[in-house]
């Protein structure tokens, strides 16, 4: 049980960053003196890193170690945190919000592949993903009230000396208590792939957050962009020896594109909904925190609910749940905009939050469970790459749509309800195929 405890710890380090810094983002945005692009770089230099590396990661540690990349992991995050709370410029935030990615996708991959190396057995391995998702929730929590409150007494730096002590501790932890696992068999097949892709969501990102201000035509960029890197990617798979494709199961991929559509529905949201409480009601960061409980307190209390669910109904069954209520918590949100009501509003975020409770670990689980053991690790880097993805490309696109209808905001949250709804036929295809046998 400690293990699996060390093992939930880790996976609380990059939640936590994720809702403390959406928190402390206006802060930050007036203490370095960034405009709204900016800002979205801080929060996407840190998504494009963490994809890029995910895939790379995946195969050091089925190669090298679990163990060893997740005390690799720990190390980089830890340094990268304190490159992060000393930067005096954007540039210097964004490079070390960057490192602090490499270091997240690190002890991401170990992290899950440990997990399921511990628990094999498809119950116990649910149970496992459950009770971790459960405590990853505490930073959900933690995120947003700690991090208001931490920021507004000690300033947005503090936000990112937290972790260092963290780390430090779970250093001592893992080296002592988790033992390394089997190793898989290391690999770079996918990487020209996972680069091109990297290569396409960055521009894709670029072309959002720097469109407005540099009055480009976003279409006449991603268009033709797009095409070109469906095009490497296709040619990348053909010449492999080995396609990515071979070392998964039938379903994989409709996990992976249910995990980035959850991440804009849900995930991106969480770095506007400050904005919208700042902009409706006028609440100071603190207060802003407390509020964003009502969408982030169902991921601690939720996942055991999900996993519950997944054991009796399916993973299909369950996701199609769970994005239902998201989209349902969005479209609240939606009207919102229009007719702010602070009770409406928290209404909205704690439906929304039910959702992603309710599916966001078992979707890690899913991950692995349409893999062979020995490539667990490049598995869940795939599946988490996706999220990233989704997560990085809805922050840039929340944004640009931040203010293209009236009133401001009624566009960011219309964009998170499409993409939640998208997700319940995706979600559907799953029971169809019987994902929930694998």
């Amino acid at each position: 049980m400690l293990p699996l405890l060390l093992l939930g710890c880790a996976g609380f380090l990059s939640q936590f960053d994720v809702t403390a810094l959406a928190v402390a983002l206006p802060g930050i945005r007036t203490g370095l003196q960034l405009d709204t692009a900016d800002g979205g770089w801080v929060v996407d230099s840190y998504s494009l890193a963490f994809a890029a590396a995910l895939l790379p990661a995946g195969g050091l540690a089925d190669g090298w170690g679990r163990r060893r990349v997740l005390l690799l992991g720990l190390a980089v995050f830890a340094l990268a945190s304190m490159a992060c709370a000393l930067s005096p410029s954007g540039i210097i935030l964004c490079a070390s919000r960057g490192v602090q990615g490499i270091g997240a996708a690190l002890l991401t991959c170990a992290t899950l592949a440990l997990v399921a190396g511990l628990y094999p057995q498809r119950e116990d391995r649910i149970w496992a993903f459950g009770w971790v998702g459960t405590v990853t929730g505490v930073a959900m929590i933690a995120g947003p009230a700690g991090g208001g409150a931490i920021a507004s007494w000690f300033g947005w730096p503090a936000i990112f000396w937290i972790n260092p002590p963290i780390c430090a501790g779970l250093l001592v932890g893992c080296w002592l208590c988790i033992d390394e696992q089997e190793r898989g068999t290391a690999s770079r097949k996918g990487a020209a792939a996972v680069l091109l892709a990297v290569v396409g969501m960055t521009l894709a990102v670029w072309t959002l957050l720097e469109g407005p201000r540099r009055s480009w035509n976003s279409t006449l960029v991603l268009v033709p962009g797009a095409v070109a890197i469906l095009m490497l990617l296709a040619l990348a798979e053909r010449l492999s020896r080995v396609s990515m494709t071979a070392l998964v199961r039938p379903g994989f991929a409709w996990i992976c594109g249910l995990a980035g559509l959850l991440s804009i529905g849900y995930w991106a949201t969480l770095v506007y909904l400050p904005v919208a409480l700042s902009q409706w009601f006028g609440v100071t960061p603190a207060m802003t925190g407390l509020l964003m409980l009502a969408a982030t307190a169902p991921m601690l209390l939720l996942p055991s609910f999900g996993a519950k669910i997944a054991r009796r109904r399916g993973l299909g069954t369950l996701f199609v749940i769970g994005m239902s209520v998201v989209a349902i918590g969005d479209l609240l949100l939606w009207q919102m905009a229009a007719k702010p009501h602070v009770l409406g509003t928290i209404v909205a975020m704690l439906i929304s939050g039910i959702g992603c409770g309710l599916i966001n670990a078992q979707m890690s689980g899913g991950f692995v469970a349409f893999a062979t053991p020995a490539w667990a690790s490049m598995a869940s880097a795939a599946g988490i790459t996706l999220r990233q993805v989704g997560y990085a490309l809805g922050v840039a696109l929340l944004g640009a749509t931040e203010n293209a209808v009236a009133p401001p905001l009624a566009g960011t949250f219309a964009v998170a309800a499409l993409a939640a709804a998208l997700g319940i036929p995706v979600a559907c295809l799953l029971v169809h195929i019987g994902s929930n046998e694998s």
